[in-house]
């Protein structure tokens, strides 16, 4: 372009400012007009190699000056806009900022005109390609937050009710995609007496019991505003603290663990319609640390938790059947959840060992406060306690009584039992007690 001899009268003689990528060809050799005067990244002034007048330097200065200015404020801006939209900041950056960069050295530029004569200044280039790059960067912007929250939308849309949802597209901070540390209450709910029926329903009976009992166990999880996690089999994985800090994940929990429980109701109701055998449903809840996130492998992902918790809640759910309770949770969920529910009672049922852990763990079960406001539940929690004190100290002879009091709720004139699974609890301690002591 330089060497053309048709523009060299139009260039002999005078200042020129290039723009863009020009600047950046100018580092590299010279021009057919001569040497750089000046140059930065976007731009390059070039002159004669014998000009006819010096540049004006302070000129030269303050468009280089305001050029590095635009790039350093705009680039640290667009940084910012860009890593919160989860896109890549340095191509917005180069268009956006390339439109900041061509508007600041146009008006340098134009405003030197005024003082310097004998330039050849391209201001109107400059200002139009400027509206361009603005244009091209905005509409580059809404496209990358248009990816985040339909990103956002299709990787909770399974897990979360759609209110939370939309919650967590507000506030895009609040969550993490990939895998985080966290402490989350984590429930596993298994339809047990499952096996039994499957024998007995064909394919599509069998289909639309688990519809049912899905549909309930996720409307239970989302009135909680927890997460479900995914269906295995016929039992259910959901967890609270996830994506969304909930402070009181474990009291929220447990409300959800007593009601998968109570839900069992209506689905018996349609077995016996059919001249079916009732199921139950047990429920294992454990409090812990563990790892939330987005894994899997590269061909499929899913956003769940790992971890120690996460296999304590899965035995728990095991121990339900052993132990003849509907909801076991662990000693963390207890501590965590009883200031949230100070009306609560909690039955400590025995310490077990647990499959993988070298611990016993102590386990519990909730019981909601309507189901212990009678004299018989008061007498028959004191009792069972003392009992369970008494075999963890050694004492057998202790605990054999404890027990044969409460032998009148579990044997002769039949009184109600208000401790859900007392016969059974007493039957397991007694078979750990000395010979000589279990039937005093």
């Amino acid at each position: 372009l330089f060497r053309s001899r048709m523009l060299r009268p139009l260039v002999d003689g005078r200042l020129i400012v290039v723009f863009g990528c020009a600047g950046e060809r100018a580092r590299e050799r010279r021009s057919g007009l001569g040497q750089v005067a000046a140059r930065d990244a976007d731009l390059a002034i070039l002159t004669d190699e014998d000009p006819r007048s010096e540049p004006p330097e302070a000129i030269i200065e303050e468009i280089a000056a305001a050029m590095r200015a635009a790039r350093a404020v705009e680039g640290e801006r667009l940084r910012g806009e860009v890593m919160a939209g989860g896109g890549d900041w340095s191509e917005l950056g180069q268009g956006a900022g390339g439109a900041a960069l061509t508007l600041v050295g146009a008006a340098a530029t134009v405003a030197g005109a005024e003082r310097a004569q004998g330039w050849l200044l391209p201001s109107a280039t400059p200002i139009l390609l400027a509206g361009v790059q603005f244009l091209l960067a905005m509409s580059f912007k809404q496209v990358l937050e248009w990816r985040r929250r339909r990103r956002v939308e299709l990787l909770f849309s399974h897990y979360l009710p759609p209110q939370r949802v939309r919650q967590l597209v507000r506030s895009p901070d609040a969550i993490q995609a990939l895998a985080e540390h966290r402490e989350l209450s984590v429930l596993f709910c298994d339809l047990q007496g499952f096996s039994g029926l499957a024998e007995q329903l064909p394919p599509m009976a069998l289909r639309d019991l688990l519809n049912r009992f899905f549909s309930a166990a996720t409307e239970v999880v989302q009135a909680e505003e927890g997460t479900l996690d995914k269906f295995i089999g016929d039992a259910v994985m959901a967890f609270w603290g996830a994506p969304l800090a909930q402070p009181d994940h474990a009291a929220r929990a447990v409300r959800a663990a007593v009601a998968l429980a109570e839900a069992v109701g209506p689905l018996n109701a349609a077995l016996l319609g059919q001249g079916l055998p009732p199921v139950r449903y047990g429920v294992g809840l454990a409090t812990g640390w563990v790892c939330v996130g987005d894994l899997g492998s590269r061909l499929r992902r899913s956003y769940t938790a790992v971890g120690d918790a996460v296999n304590l809640a899965a035995r728990l759910e095991a121990l339900t059947r052993e132990l003849g309770q509907s909801v076991l949770i662990d000693e963390a969920t207890r501590d965590q959840a009883a200031p949230g529910l100070p009306d609560w009672r909690w039955l400590e049922l025995d310490q077990v060992q647990v499959r993988g852990r070298r611990q016993a763990v102590t386990v519990f079960t909730p019981l909601h406060p309507s189901a212990a406001q009678t004299p018989e539940f008061e007498a028959q929690l004191r009792i069972w306690q003392l009992a369970l004190q008494a075999a963890r100290q050694q004492d057998g002879h202790r605990a054999a009584q404890c027990l044969a009091d409460l032998s009148p709720w579990l044997s002769g004139p039949r009184q109600p039992l208000a401790l859900p699974g007392l016969d059974r609890l007493v039957q397991r301690l007694r078979d750990r007690l000395p010979p000589d002591t279990a039937h005093e």
